[in-house]
């Protein structure tokens, strides 16, 4: 989710959907949290298709999918 004071707004007065930002990792709600690593196999390969997916460098296992953008 990402906050904006106003949308960005076309000629014709309708939201510019191109315009809006994209959300990303640093624009997370959650606040600050510390990085924990995944642990085991199923958890490093979950981490490494969210972040393929979300075009991410790095999920730690504590992350909420749709924080992080999806």
């Amino acid at each position: 989710m990402v906050f904006l004071d106003s949308f960005p707004l076309t000629n014709n007065g309708k939201i510019d959907r191109k315009a809006l930002p994209e959300p990303t990792a640093e624009r997370r709600s959650s606040g600050e949290r510390t990085f924990a690593s995944p642990r085991g196999e199923t958890e490093n390969r979950l981490a490494e298709i969210w972040a393929g997916i979300l075009k991410i460098d790095r999920v730690g296992r504590d992350e909420n999918y749709f924080e992080l953008g999806g």
